[in-house]
């Protein structure tokens, strides 16, 4: 009895399996990083990627990021232009939350997500 209760506070308290594949952001300057990417699945709200946009040092904006979704043989099946969270001039050391709405069945059938500045 200790053992199933054990398990099921285990399990209750474990964080979700991964949905989606991996997330790969590339935003080609050390200015910017992308932290804590992740899948997130709501029924009220769909798929999204989530995590946060952080600006180490100043430097000019990312306006747009782009988004690619693979599939497990490596061919895109989806990509789409998003704007960028803002960030205050000339400042650093911020992070912006990200969130990037994902069409219906789409973060099901990928195995890599590829985030891009534009």
């Amino acid at each position: 009895m200790t053992a199933v209760i054990g398990l099921a506070i285990a399990l209750a308290i474990s964080p979700p399996s991964p949905r989606g594949g991996t997330i790969v952001g590339d935003l080609g300057t050390g200015a910017f990083t992308l932290s804590d990417l992740r899948i997130e699945s709501r029924p009220d709200q769909g798929d999204a990627i989530r995590g946060w946009l952080c600006r180490r040092r100043p430097a000019p904006a990312i306006r747009q990021l782009s988004v690619l979704a693979r599939s497990g043989d490596g061919e895109p099946i989806w990509s789409g232009v998003v704007a960028a969270p803002r960030f205050d001039p000339g400042r650093a050391r911020q992070c912006r939350a990200l969130r990037i709405d994902l069409p219906p069945d789409i973060a099901s059938n990928t195995a890599q997500w590829t985030l891009r500045q534009r």
